[in-house]
């Protein structure tokens, strides 16, 4: 037995490589061991040296951590400063109306927080999900006998057995292979189990799904067995690598997250701005009044508290709060249509995304091997049908035709079930097809399906006496049964081998000599279906008399010898039926979609081709070449390639990071581990739900419950919808704030007087708890409700919005104080005609509802920026009622005993209402005049 080594674990490919090109012996040497295994103390030694084979587990942020984290945002931040003031003016002055704009704020930011953590509760576990991926035993030698032991006790330098349905526990360099075939989909994207070998691979560089004599860790045996030894483990396998990407990864500051901040810091300037000058011109008004009086302090108190209302006035207090719940809303109707969603602003982002990085195996395809044609007695034959469905049509020259009974066809499906280890069975739970065994032996099953033959039925008539494993010399599998008419070798392979032993053909019911020519015919049409990405077999037969063979002589040599040649079959990974019409949208939508995979690049481009993504100047690449490129080199052209084929996990992260920085949203979809860094990186991931891994949808922030890339269009669509409406609200709070502001300003500019208590005194048409119930309550029902406005039919014939455009734009910024200036005149219209009339607080009462109603009327308006309000074809239920309710609360304020002393209001009588009824509505008809003007100018 050996003792530890110096062997050392790093992280670099480059260390891979002394692995795949050492043979066997040197291999042992490196890792001090033998296939005797280790002993049981030297394995105890190298776990305590280089830990337990799992992976690491990331520290999860405390709920506490989370709740905390949603007060970071700059309009956050102004109205934790606000909840300041507001106590220090209660220190001051006693005042309980500032206790209630505490309570008021604080309990506004509670909710928000309550909610922001809800929505991101199942944050970070996508390395729990790795871990479970790791098979919970391995079979390993140690002391030179087999035994199993749990897989994280697995240490370099372990001798590793693996076996059919294996999943494989450690990085491992084969060193014995028996017709091995291992699923690596889930890390490099190939749809098609790769055949292992043993033998050294010879070159400098080896891209992660061309490391033949690799078995890496959390991929599953397919096919065959083999041994090897074991030299990295936990998080210094691939897999490992791959959660440090995932771990690396920083968190993405969405487009929606951008723009609300950089909103909140100009509203931020603004305020302040206003706060100083109203609290400067109205001392100087103060000073040039009491002239020659001098100013007490609470001269300089009363100008204050208007600094602070208007401070009050400016902060669209609701704005956090109804953005998480637009959102929210947004990812309940998601649910609705398969997507699930993690993290709450992933639906705005999809919405704004410009390219679509999308793995093909599993996403853009069916992840399900489909023979698409069939070459047989001379017959060029189209088959339809997609998946392990066994449904579909024969058709010749574009005309069906029915083979049920053709002796060659049938012939050719009879040798393709029986030349297997594939299953095909009917799963009634799910009420679908599933396969066992390896999907391109999985499509001759559904080939013989369709003409309504069936293995079990076959194995009873045509019993298996011996089978020739496939393996990768040969490149061949042969079956040997006995038939009525005795015993039959049925073989299938690579055709180029195939034909080299075939002496005769089968065409029309006859066997026929089959001549170079003929071979060369049959090879021209194979290199055809091959350009057309097709993978393809052929099928031959050959008669033996079993009894004239010895155990010993029962090999490929005496029986793969005197073939006759059946015929061939081309087969593919196909197109799911919906993506090339959601490709069609995503392009009139202004996307571009890219697919990146680890499958081969033929096969990719094919696929592209097939669903309409090529055009004139699009190019396809592989991770090699991306390799040989400078990263400027790489920048120029990233944008032309359409395929990115043969990339490993950190060539998508490339990719990802390059389109980003030339200004892209990016979004990603896939299923297998492999695609987890970049879907973390990306702007916006999307995890499949069904053949997705759980990495993937731990790190992904949508999941597609129905795999089905159309939903990432109604994803898209809900995105734009919810961004729409979003800047819908927006205007709506920040027209509200500004014809605030504008009524306090200009009051405090003219100087409205009253006589209170028998003094003449300045007084303001609203007071800094009115306009916190305006913010708050009456605005913040209809501009929630506006979060619900039906989408724009043309939704997805626009292009993607610029991430650079403002949430604001400047047209919106002159119909805002257009709207504002409306409600300033307006407010102080009605409050002149109550102090002219009534009581001060009469007279602010009157003002306070106006402007209220002048909301109501506004966000009427706010449904759409361009079409008139008496045109729209579509209707907001949710809205009317906001409306009605939040009239309904005002009136409760405005008359209900105690209530009414809160927010220093008076009864209203009829005369009242008509008149500001009628001042409000005017807002929804300067409306209309600026949105007619805008569609004229447009035309």
């Amino acid at each position: 037995m050996f003792e530890l080594g110096d062997y050392v674990q790093k992280d670099t490919t480059s260390d891979d490589i002394q692995y795949i090109r050492s043979t066997e012996l040197e291999i042992y040497n490196k890792l001090n061991t033998s296939d005797d295994g280790l002993s049981k103390e030297e394995a105890k030694k190298r776990l305590e040296k280089y830990g337990s084979n799992e992976i690491k587990k990331k520290k999860e942020r405390s709920l506490i951590k989370m709740f905390f984290n949603q007060f970071k945002d700059v309009l956050t931040i102004v109205l934790l400063v606000a909840i300041g003031i507001s106590l220090l003016l209660f220190f001051l002055t006693q005042d309980n109306e500032n206790l209630i704009d505490v309570s008021v704020i604080s309990a506004i930011l509670v909710i928000n927080a309550i909610i922001g953590v809800r929505q991101e509760y199942k944050s970070e576990k996508a390395l729990e999900a790795l871990k479970k991926l790791s098979a919970p035993e391995a079979t390993v030698i140690r002391d030179n006998k087999m035994t199993k032991i749990p897989s994280r006790e697995v240490v370099p330098g372990d001798y590793l057995i693996l076996q059919t349905g294996d999943k494989v526990v450690a990085d491992t360099r084969l060193t014995k292979t028996m017709n091995i075939k291992i699923d690596e989909s889930m890390l490099t994207g190939e749809s098609v189990p790769v055949t292992k070998k043993s033998e050294i691979i010879d070159k400098e560089k080896v891209p992660l799904s061309e490391r033949k004599n690799i078995a890496h860790s959390g991929t599953i045996v397919t096919y065959g067995g083999g041994e090897g030894v074991v030299f990295r483990t936990g998080m210094e396998t691939e897999m490992g690598k791959i959660a440090d990407l995932i771990q690396s990864a920083k968190e993405k500051q969405t487009p929606l997250t951008k723009k609300l901040a950089q909103l909140s810091k100009w509203l931020t300037i603004l305020i302040v701005i206003i706060c100083v000058i109203v609290f400067i011109v109205g001392t100087v008004r103060t000073v040039v009044d009491k002239f020659p009086t001098p100013l007490t302090f609470g001269d300089y108190e009363e100008m204050f508290l208007a600094a602070v209302g208007l401070a009050v006035a400016a902060i669209p207090e609701g704005l956090p709060a109804i953005v998480t719940i637009a959102l929210s809303l947004g990812v309940s109707r998601m649910v609705e249509k398969n997507a699930i969603i993690r993290r709450l602003s992933a639906v705005e982002t999809l919405g704004s995304a410009t390219i679509i990085c999308s793995d093909k195996t599993g996403t853009l395809t069916q992840n399900e091997m489909t023979i698409r044609e069939v070459y047989v007695n001379k017959k060029n034959i189209s088959v339809t049908g997609v998946g392990y469905e066994p449904k579909g049509e024969f058709k010749i020259d574009n005309k069906t035709v029915e083979l049920k009974d053709d002796p060659h066809f049938r012939l050719l499906c009879r040798i393709g079930i029986l030349c297997s280890d594939a299953e095909l069975n009917y799963n009634e739970k799910e009420e679908d097809w599933e396969i066992f065994g390896d999907p391109t032996e999985a499509s001759l099953l559904v080939l013989g399906g369709k003409i309504d033959m069936w293995k079990k039925e076959l194995l009873k008539k045509y019993p298996k006496k011996n089978v020739l494993p496939f393996d990768s010399n040969r490149k061949m599998m042969t079956t040997v049964h006995e038939t009525p008419n005795g015993s039959y070798a049925y073989v299938k392979g690579a055709p180029e081998q195939i034909l080299d032993r075939c002496i005769k053909k089968y065409t029309d019911r006859t066997e026929t000599d089959i001549t170079e020519d003929e071979k060369d015919n049959i090879l021209e049409l194979n290199e055809e279906m091959t350009k057309n990405a097709l993978r393809t077999l052929a099928l031959a037969y050959t008669k033996i008399n079993i009894e004239d063979f010895s155990e010993d002589e029962i090999d490929s040599e005496h029986i793969e010898k005197n073939l006759i040649f059946v015929g061939l079959v081309g087969m593919i990974d196909p197109p799911r039926e919906e993506s090339k019409r959601a490709l069609k949208v995503c392009k009139n939508a202004g996307m571009k979609a890219v697919i990146i995979t680890g499958d081969h690049k033929l096969t990719a481009t094919a696929i592209a081709k097939e669903l309409d993504m090529m055009e004139k100047n699009d190019i396809a690449i592989t991770g090699s070449e991306v390799d040989e490129m400078s990263d400027d080199e790489f920048d120029n052209i990233v944008t032309q390639v359409k395929v990115f084929a043969r990339v490993s996990p950190h060539h998508k992260v490339k990719v990802c990071k390059s389109l980003q920085e030339k200004g892209n949203v990016v979004a990603m979809t896939g299923d297998g581990v492999n695609d987890s860094p970049a879907i973390k990186t990306a702007d916006i991931g999307v995890a499949m739900g069904q053949t997705g891994t759980e990495v993937t949808k731990e790190a992904a922030d949508m999941t597609l419950m129905d795999d089905n890339f159309a939903t990432i269009i109604n994803a898209v669509r809900e995105g734009r919808g919810i961004y729409d409406n979003i800047r819908k609200f927006i205007f709506y709070l920040l027209s509200s704030n500004i014809g605030e502001i504008l009524t306090l300003f200009i009051a405090i500019l003219i100087g409205f007087h009253a006589v209170v208590g028998g003094e003449l005194i300045l007084v303001l048409p609203l007071v800094p708890v009115q306009i916190l119930w305006i913010n708050l309550v009456t605005d913040g029902l209809p501009a929630t409700a506006l979060s619900v406005e039906p989408k724009d039919p043309d939704l997805m014939n626009r292009p993607p919005r610029d991430p650079k455009e403002p949430v604001i734009t400047k047209k919106m910024v002159l119909n805002m104080l257009l709207v504002g200036a409306t409600m300033c005149i307006g407010t102080l219209f009605a409050f002149n005609i109550g102090l002219n009339n009534y009581s001060a607080a009469h007279a602010r009462t009157l003002s306070f509802t106006t402007l209220m109603m002048f909301q109501m009327f506004n966000v009427i308006s706010c449904r759409s920026f361009r079409e008139s309000i008496f045109k729209l074809k579509t209707h907001n239920k949710a809205l009317y009622i906001a409306i009605l309710s939040s009239i309904i609360l005002q009136i409760v304020v405005v008359y209900v005993p105690g209530v009414q002393t809160i927010f220093y209001c008076t009864n209203l009588n009829w005369i009242d209402w008509i008149l500001l009824v009628a001042i409000s509505s005017s807002v929804l008809f300067v409306n209309e005049i600026y949105k007619w003007i805008i569609r004229k100018r447009s035309k």
